[in-house]
Formats: structure tokens, C-alpha cells, sequence
């Protein structure tokens, strides 16, 4: 079974619009990017997530509309709509959530310096409680000899003592 022109000019439309929406998920993924993964495994992994997404959404795409067959009108549709919208809507939405992506990576690198400082102004208290507990002989460095020797030092002091 063959399409009409009439369904085929209505798949194209679709097929802008499923390239805009591509740019609005593309536009999510950025966010992500740019504001929760600099290593390059996370980028790698979030461009699978967006290629895999888009494939899968040709697919089911193709099937709702082109009878199963990927038309190369379709995807001419899908890369024109997602043109369209990053170079309009993309850049006007990029001059917004950049500074704010800013200013939250400076609020919570700031928050995290205060973390640190506070950590580690309570493990140098938590370091010399342990230091102070761990000279006390009897407690930590009680072994089978030393335990002997300090009996045998406890009991010199008490007949010392008693003379």
C-alpha cells in the first residue's frame, strides 16, 4: 500500500514537529550536561541516551505514520524541525539557563567549601579525642607482654607504697 501525497505532506509536518521536540529534549540533555556531568564516560553516555531516544521515536514515528518504512522526507523533516528550533528558540532559551547554571554551580561550590571546612573542623576535634584515648596504654595498646609489665609495674608501685 502506497501513501497519498496528502499523507505524506501530513508525515512531513509530524516529522518537523518530532524534530522540534527532539530539540527540546536535546536542550534537557545540555542542562544536564553542562551543570551535573564533566567527565567524558557521562557525556558519552547521555549522547547514547539522546541518539537511542531519537531512534526509538523515528521508529515509532514510521510505524504510526509511514506504514513501517523510514522515509527519507521524514528525516529530512526531523533535522530541519530540530534546526529550526536550536537556532530560534534554542539560542533565546540558551542566553536564559546559562546564567542560571552559573549561578547554581557557584552557590553549591560554594556550600560545599563551607561542607569541607566544617568536616574538617570536626575531624581534627574527632582526630585528637582518638589521639588522647589512644595514649592511654591500658586501653589500646594492651597486649599479652605489655599487660604483663604493667601489672607488674602496678604492683612494684603498691609494695613501694606500703614501706
Amino acid at each position: 500500500m502506497e501513501l497519498t501525497f496528502l499523507q505524506q505532506s501530513i508525515a512531513f509536518l509530524y516529522s518537523l514537529i518530532l524534530g522540534v521536540g527532539a530539540g527540546v529534549f536535546y536542550g534537557v540533555i545540555k542542562i544536564i550536561r553542562i551543570s551535573l556531568c564533566p567527565d567524558k564516560v557521562m557525556l558519552f553516555v547521555l549522547d547514547f541516551v539522546f541518539t537511542f531516544s531519537l531512534s526509538l521515536a523515528l521508529y515509532i514515528f514510521s510505524i504510526a505514520y509511514l506504514i513501517g518504512f523510514v522515509r527519507v522526507y521524514a528525516i529530512i523533516g526531523i533535522v530541519l524541525g530540530f534546526a529550526v528550533y536550536r537556532l530560534t528558540v534554542g539560542r533565546i532559551l540558551e542566553k536564559i539557563y546559562c546564567p542560571v547554571i552559573n549561578f547554581i554551580h557557584t552557590l553549591v561550590f560554594k556550600i560545599l567549601t563551607k561542607i569541607k571546612k566544617i568536616t574538617k573542623k570536626l575531624l581534627k576535634i574527632a582526630y585528637k579525642i582518638l589521639y588522647n584515648v589512644s595514649n592511654i596504654r591500658s586501653i589500646f595498646r594492651c597486649k599479652r607482654e605489655s599487660a604483663k609489665k604493667i601489672k607488674d609495674n602496678i604492683d612494684d608501685e603498691k609494695s613501694k607504697g606500703q614501706h
